[in-house]
Formats: structure tokens, sequence, C-alpha cells
């Protein structure tokens, strides 16, 4: 009877660290790696001269990509074509712009670009059986 309770004792706590194992060794290892490989909490200047090159570039792209719109809708406008609601856009893009949210503002120039109205260019005759660009006769 004392062996079977040693072994019942023994089961259980093996059964307790299989749980505590299975439920917290994450946190050990986490703590583990943070000990081990702190972060690093210092930004170097090099770090800083990047970042603000990278704001840089996408602030002319962005920009760049305003302009070319705007210009497009003054062609249009100037064509004759109605685009007053097209440039009442214009303004969220340029405070989108100001606010340094690209993703939404370029979302908002690509729908003022497609529904600018586009030149028409003239009638296309269709081909008959002459016009082959092999040079075969259809017959």
């Amino acid at each position: 009877m004392k062996n079977l309770r040693r072994l019942l004792a023994l089961v259980a706590v093996g059964g307790v660290f299989a749980w505590g194992y299975d439920n917290y060794s994450g946190y050990v290892r986490m703590a583990y790696q943070r000990r081990a490989y702190p972060p690093i909490r210092e930004t170097s200047p090099l770090a800083e001269d990047l970042n603000r090159a990278i704001k840089a570039r996408e602030d002319r792209e962005y920009m760049t990509e305003f302009r070319r719109v705007n210009a497009k809708l003054l062609e249009a406008q100037r064509n004759g074509h109605n685009v007053t609601e097209l440039k009442a856009k214009m303004p969220n893009a340029a405070r989108l712009g100001r606010q340094r949210k690209f993703k939404w503002g370029f979302a908002i120039l690509n729908s003022i670009d497609v529904r600018i109205p586009r030149f028409k260019s003239g009638v296309v005759r269709a081909a008959d059986g002459g016009d082959s660009y092999l040079g075969e006769e259809t017959r």
C-alpha cells in the first residue's frame, strides 16, 4: 500500500510538471531570449539619416503623383469636360498626404485618375480579308 501511494504521488507530480511545462514553457523561453539577446534600444545616426531619406522619397513620390493627377484634371477641364466632382476629391488627397497616410492618398488619387475623361481617338476601320499581318491572302 505504501508503494502504491508513492507511485500515485509520483504520477501526480509528473502530471503537474507536464501541465506546467505545456502551459508555461513559452514564458521561460521568452525570458531566456530576452536575457540572452537583449533588444537594441539606441538608434544610430545612420539609421536616422536613412529614415529621413526614406520619408523624403515617399513625400516626393506622393507629390509627383498628386501634381500629375492635378495636371490631368486641369487638362480635362480645358478640353471642356466636367470634372468638378473629381476636383472636389483633391483636397482629401492633399490632406492624407500631409498626414503621411500615403496608402489611402494613393487610393484616392488612383480613383480620380481612372475617372478623368480621356481624349477620344478616331474611328479605326475593321480589318478585311486583305489586312492579314502575315501577308497571307484569306479567301
